[in-house]
């Protein structure tokens, strides 16, 4: 089946015309009459992703918050198709308009859907997967501004790259951290800033970054103020503050870990990862 594994689709939203109150009646529940024209996709057969989007987009349901939504199960495994969409709305032109001027937009829907055996464990992954939506938007938009090969072969790689982003950064921290992980577990859930050395890679940082973000409980546990940073790339400008945690790379890309004690710890070779 096309929609194995993990993939995605991008819809470009044309609304054609509102629908009156004696159609909405007999439509059951359509608001507007929407064209659905896909922009880019890695799917050979959408039809089932477009109907399911096309229902939701003639009511008028899907918003800028992204939404999980179960797809109609046609697969021959008999898995769960799990779809995470999102509205993204874009101006399309930059002149200043008066309070009584309607703006100039262009709308997009970004799709992105995967396999499961159970859809549990897929919506603990939504905030990764809201700020993966946020990359693809500022994409889209230089996309939208300038299209060409170019633009949508990095739109078409950023979107193919969601699952890796969003889902498999658990596995790769884990298996780069190694004996390191029960100092970066103690400092997620302590709240204590990790800093990364600017030779790092930044798919590192990233990595990094979600794993101690999704482990932190400070979002609970605080009750005011802004979330504190829990990573960051030092620099000769901002080093390495006491009490810390440093992650570095040495000239064979070995990573170390120095901590709050003056304890120095030798992992991962970052090269194979």
């Amino acid at each position: 089946n096309d929609m194995a594994k993990h993939n995605y689709c991008l819809y470009r939203k044309e609304v054609l015309r509102e629908v009156d109150a004696h159609e909405r009646n007999q439509s059951g529940g359509e608001e507007v009459e929407v064209q659905l024209i896909v922009e880019c996709t890695d799917l050979e057969d959408e039809t089932l992703l477009h109907k399911y989007m096309l229902y939701k987009a003639n009511r008028n349901m899907i918003y800028p918050n992204g939404q999980i939504g179960i797809l109609p199960n046609t697969t021959p495994n008999k898995k769960m198709v799990i779809c995470f969409f999102v509205l993204a709305t874009l101006d399309t032109d930059d002149r200043p308009k008066r309070s009584w001027e309607e703006k100039e937009q262009k709308e997009y829907v970004i799709c992105i859907s995967c396999e499961v055996e159970n859809d549990e464990g897929f919506g603990l992954f939504r905030s990764n997967l809201d700020a993966f939506c946020i990359k693809v938007k500022k994409e889209i938009e230089s996309y939208s501004h300038n299209q060409n090969e170019a633009t949508l072969t990095s739109l078409k790689d950023l979107l193919s790259s969601w699952y890796p982003y969003t889902i498999e950064y658990v596995t790769r921290t884990i298996d780069t951290m190694r004996q390191h992980l029960p100092t970066i577990l103690h400092a997620a859930l302590a709240g204590t800033t990790v800093t990364i050395d600017q030779t790092a890679p930044p798919t590192f940082v990233d990595d990094v970054t979600q794993f101690m973000d999704a482990i932190n409980l400070s979002h609970v546990t605080s009750y005011h103020g802004a979330p504190k940073q829990l990573v960051r790339v030092v620099s000769p400008e901002n080093p390495v503050a006491p009490g810390e945690i440093h992650l570095s790379l040495d000239s064979e890309y070995m990573l170390h870990l120095d901590a709050p004690s003056g304890e120095r710890q030798i992992s991962a070779n970052l090269i194979s990862t």
